[in-house]
């Protein structure tokens, strides 16, 4: 294997449609389709596109919480997708989660320190004696008041919620947490509280991210690469400069003009028609070609691969006219 901390390789998870008295399966939702990457350790990767377009089922494909119908899977050295449930338990240490909501995904009936020290317990890092003191620190390295453990969760802000799940994710010192929309549920200034929070989290912990969110704002700041979603595929990936800077697929195009500018001129926007096309019927050839005004011939019939873009191996694009000036 290689360096990787993280390595998918041609991932697929499908949710299968079921019809008639006898739920047989007529189709399949394809959630994620043939989706291929890697983290390095300590790297952040952005992961980017609409609402629909599959983030959500990879991050819990990965987390195993959801069945894989194909592909491989390696957290370093072990594959994902055979390892026995010891060796789960082992690694789900190493890889940790923030969710969008962080009401939701916190039990209001039990106290902060019970949830943010819950999974020391579990993983038998710790006695149940040294829960106060360990939660006590979490919660400073979060930057909340280390004497607010025996409160509850409906006693804090939405802001304060989302730094006790992230004092819950890093209570296990992982070496790679996926953050789901962490801050979209969030003010805006209470984002850049929680963004240099994890920006401080990850110097110091040495902390891979996978980082799933719907502002490239965000995702160029904080992200060394960027992954762009479209249709359950991923259709270009690269350096934060190269994606913001130099797109190389319509669609990351279109997602970069849709951010407001001021001065900007809205007629120069490359605005794309209809909806994001279903997962259950995906359309032939390119997914994207329904909505996209530079398609040719063979993108209606030959689905694209993801190639390096001007032969810069790095900067990959799922686009027949990949190299095109595309205006």
């Amino acid at each position: 294997m290689n360096n990787a901390l993280l390595t998918v390789q041609s991932l697929a998870t499908y949710f299968p449609v079921k019809k008639g008295i006898f739920s047989r399966a007529t189709h399949d939702i394809r959630a994620v389709d043939q989706v291929s990457f890697s983290i390095e350790p300590g790297e952040a990767l952005g992961l980017v596109g609409e609402s629909g377009c599959g983030k959500s089922p990879l991050a819990r494909t990965i987390l195993m919480l959801e069945n894989a119908t194909q592909g491989n899977m390696f957290f370093e050295d072990t594959d994902l997708l055979s390892a026995s449930p010891a060796q789960l338990r082992r690694l789900r240490r190493n890889m940790q989660v923030v969710f969008q909501d962080p009401f939701a995904s916190l039990n209001p009936g039990m106290t902060i320190m019970e949830l943010i020290t819950e999974g020391l317990i579990v993983h038998g890092l710790i006695q149940r004696s040294k829960r106060a003191e360990v939660a006590a620190t979490l919660l400073q390295e979060v930057g909340l008041d280390p004497d607010m453990g025996n409160r509850f969760p409906h006693e804090f802000s939405g802001g304060q919620r989302q730094r006790i799940c992230i004092a819950r994710a890093i209570s296990t010192r992982p070496k790679l947490l996926i953050c789901d929309e962490a801050v979209s549920a969030l003010d805006v200034s209470v984002q850049a509280q929680i963004m240099n929070l994890l920006m401080k989290l990850r110097q110091e912990l040495n902390l891979a991210f996978l980082f799933i969110s719907h502002d490239l704002g965000v995702v160029s700041h904080f992200c060394d690469r960027i992954a762009v979603m479209y249709l359950g595929k991923i259709v270009e990936i690269g350096s934060a400069h190269e994606i913001m800077h130099n797109p190389r697929h319509p669609y990351t195009k279109a997602l970069l003009d849709a951010i407001p500018k001021v001065g900007s001129d809205k007629s120069e926007r490359l605005r794309l028609p209809g909806e994001i096309p279903s997962a259950k019927n995906p359309p032939p050839g390119c997914p994207f070609h329904p909505r996209c005004r530079f398609a040719i011939d063979s993108c209606r019939t030959t689905p694209p691969t993801l190639q390096p873009c001007e032969r810069n191996t790095k900067h990959q694009a799922a686009c027949h006219r990949r190299d095109d000036t595309l205006q």
